[in-house]
């Protein structure tokens, strides 16, 4: 059987036209899978391995002679990685003064491997050895920058106006100013379609405008009789009322509501701590001409209403557009707003620092947002953006993922496209488990989950097979067909790379704005309480645990719902409002699934040590499966018929916390934990639960 690269395939998929200009994926070295050849490969020793410091006068080093194991990871879902075992007897690498700065940290540090460029992001010893791991260095770059960025509303069928989601992501691209990165898009500028309301999301949103009628469309805002607050006495809750009523009147004016009023009113807060702890009689310690709650040089401290209302719009000594205007830059902090609209030369960190406080006023004088509210219910407008402290290839991933689209380098270039549309290509490569330079092909197919992958080991040249790529497989019963090259494995000393291979994913339509209805009063987002799921299998009781989480619409916070699992709380403070975080909602997740050990139920761990803390197993498992590393923990539950998301994040649904997502995260870089077979059933424990 011949395996020649393209030309053994039957004349209708010879001539079908290519999405791509593939010839990008491959480097200058790519070769052939050539498997008359495979033994006699020339890319199978290194001449070179110089890691080169990024910083004028500082020698790199080359390590080639010291090199003993190494590996190349390329992949369509995650970053394409160089792993390198130096032997460090003598302490050269470990010790190489060149490789840290003043404090200690690791400079940056570039690899350059047949033309392509990795950069260091660790270093491990062991032993008298040293690992050395690299990623794509435009990966890396993009993992430095970090939201908020707000890239446009979605444009939708003829309209002129907004982003494509393909656009959004080149906006990105284009971001990364160290060079001129090439780009293979499909369908730039086409507008995607968008999914209509399933029949649950419909009548959910009907019964929303059925309440909202019956509801008024701003609340009376004030504080509870009986609220007390340390540190906060009886005339500066009397000052901020008067403040705070001014900007409501302000804001009703003008139609402003929700999370925008919120984030104005948080401003005032925060400026009103900063120039005088909220009160009237302070001065500026400078010049004595600035004087109030908000030190106005045109605006007497006894008329604090007056300075409120200018506060809020702009002028009389105010930023022009005030807090309504600043709050309008996602870019800004809370803080950086504050110090904007005082026109300050204070830092915007010092009034930063006081949103802890703000947040705690602001419950109790009720919000308006997706954490509290006003009761107007509207269409949220689709908008791409990269939240905040999201890093720049974190979003790119994400948006991809939302719509089933695939976003990786090859070859230096960066791609962004369907895998149906990449499985239009025409297949590579044909080859059988019989045939020369073909080691190895393993294949599996599970009916319950209607998926198909396989695995098969080459011999071929170090960059002849990119990701991406489609080959064909005879000889494999119902596996025989064409299959798409998810990720590529080779070792730098061995001829023999391990091809990852999976059928294509259908797209996903973008995903539906759906409505935003405010519920009255501070407790939170909308939704029923929150209670413990006891019938059903584990997978179908986290399931629907997550959805009643979701259903309260808690935002992403920090810290959150780790002192007392299932409890939402305001973690860090760094993050307005009260919810979870990735390891706090995975926790409750598993508390109102009554599957969460006691021990666990008080300070909730990070998410490593909360998925290794459940003395589950690991490996992946037949209807559930946590994923984790040191950063980030969600969990896969397998219940009608497919895999559902169950975490934080932007996946498929319009709000950054826990709940149901509707498109799936990448493995790469986590590990899997399973229960065992005599945990399936609940954890014991006392009571029934509490409501959230």
């Amino acid at each position: 059987m011949s395996t020649a690269v393209g030309d053994t395939l039957v004349s209708q998929d010879a001539r079908q036209q290519e999405p791509f200009d593939w010839t990008r994926a491959y480097t200058q070295s790519s070769g052939n899978f050539d498997p008359e050849r495979a033994l006699l490969l020339d890319d199978v020793s290194l001449k070179e391995l110089l890691l080169d410091v990024i910083k004028k006068g500082v020698p790199g080093l080359d390590v080639s002679d010291s090199v003993i194991a190494g590996d190349v990871i390329r992949d369509t879902t995650a970053a394409s990685q160089v792993t390198v075992t130096v032997h460090d007897y003598g302490r050269a690498v470990i010790n190489h003064q060149g490789f840290y700065d003043d404090e200690g940290h690791l400079r940056t540090i570039d690899l350059n491997l047949d033309g392509l460029v990795f950069r260091l992001v660790g270093m491990e010893k062991q032993g008298d050895d040293v690992v050395i791991t690299f990623e794509d260095r435009d990966i890396n770059g993009f993992r430095q920058k970090k939201g908020p960025l707000t890239l446009g509303g979605r444009k939708a069928g003829r309209s002129k106006k907004g982003v494509t989601r393909a656009e959004a992501i080149l906006m990105v691209i284009r971001r990364g100013r160290w060079r001129r990165i090439p780009v293979q898009i499909n369908e730039l500028h086409k507008p995607q379609p968008i999914a209509k309301l399933t029949e649950s999301e419909r009548s959910a949103a009907a019964d929303a405008r059925r309440t909202k009628k019956k509801r008024d469309v701003v609340k009376d805002k004030g504080f509870p009789a009986n609220f007390k607050m340390e540190g906060v006495d009886q005339t500066m809750l009397d000052n901020m009322t008067v403040a705070l009523d001014e900007a409501e009147i302000v804001l009703k004016q003008r139609g402003i509501t929700g999370d925008l009023a919120d984030r104005v009113k948080l401003i005032m807060l925060v400026a009103g701590w900063g120039e005088s702890g909220w009160l009237k009689s302070a001065n500026d310690y400078k010049t004595a001409t600035h004087k109030g709650v908000f030190q106005s040089n045109q605006i007497p401290p006894n008329q604090l209403r007056t300075q409120a209302h200018y506060f809020t719009i702009g002028g009389r000594s105010f930023r022009s557009g005030g807090a309504i205007a600043a709050a309008k830059v996602d870019t800004w902090t809370i803080g950086m707003a504050a110090q904007k609209v005082e026109i300050s030369d204070g830092q915007a960190s010092y009034y930063q620092g006081f949103l802890k406080k703000a947040n705690k006023i602001l419950d109790a004088w009720g919000r308006e947002g997706e954490s509290g509210t006003s009761g107007k219910q509207r269409r949220k407008h689709y908008v791409f953006k990269i939240d905040n402290r999201e890093t720049y290839w974190d979003a790119i991933q994400r948006m991809a993922n939302e719509v089933n689209w695939r976003a990786f380098f090859s070859g230096g270039t960066f791609f962004y496209i369907s895998e149906e549309d990449l499985f239009k290509s025409r297949a590579r490569y044909r080859f059988s488990e019989h045939s020369p330079g073909v080691v190895n092909i393993d294949y599996k197919q599970d009916q319950r989950r209607t998926t198909k992958t396989a695995t098969a080991t080459v011999r071929a040249n170090r960059w002849a097979i990119p990701p991406g790529v489609c080959v064909y497989i005879d000889n494999l019963g119902s596996g025989t067909g064409k299959w798409l090259v998810q990720s590529v494995s080779r070792s730098l000393f061995s001829a023999e790379a391990t091809l990852n291979l999976v059928q294509p994913l259908p797209e996903k339509k973008e995903p539906f704005e759906g409505f935003t209805t405010a519920q009255g009063g501070n407790a939170g987002a909308s939704g029923g309480d929150v209670t413990t799921v006891k019938s059903g299998d584990l997978a179908n009781r986290l399931y629907k645990a997550a959805k009643q989480i979701g259903a309260k619409r808690y935002p992403y916070v920090w810290g959150g719902g780790h002192a007392k699992a299932g409890k939402p709380d305001r973690g860090t403070g760094r993050d307005p409002g009260i919810g979870y975080d990735c390891s706090g909602g995975v926790a409750a997740c598993l508390y109102y699934a009554n599957a969460l050990p006691k021990a666990l139920h008080t300070n909730v761990p990070r998410s490593d040590i909360l998925a290794a803390s459940l003395d589950w197993r690991t490996g992946v498992g037949d209807s559930v499966t946590i994923w984790a590393n040191p950063t980030h923990i969600f969990i896969e539950v397998f219940v009608n018929g497919a895999w559902a998301h169950l975490g934080t994040g932007r996946f498929g649904k319009d709000w950054s916390g826990f709940g149901v997502n509707r498109t799936l995260h990448t493995h790469q870089g986590f590990t899997p934990f399973h229960p065992q077979a005599d945990q399936s059933g609940p954890w014991p424990r006392e009571g029934s639960g509490h409501a959230v």
